[in-house]
């Protein structure tokens, strides 16, 4: 069965810096979360 696959571009806020971060979506479910490169 193929799975459906999405990204989301979000942030993380458990500082105040609010990092830019892009999470991997795989059938509804978070399954990796990265920190986007270009994000100071």
């Amino acid at each position: 069965m193929a799975k459906n696959v999405d990204e989301a571009l979000t942030d993380c806020t458990l500082c105040y810096h609010s990092c830019g971060t892009r999470v991997t979506i795989e059938d509804g479910e978070a399954v990796k979360v990265q920190g986007l490169g270009s994000h100071p």
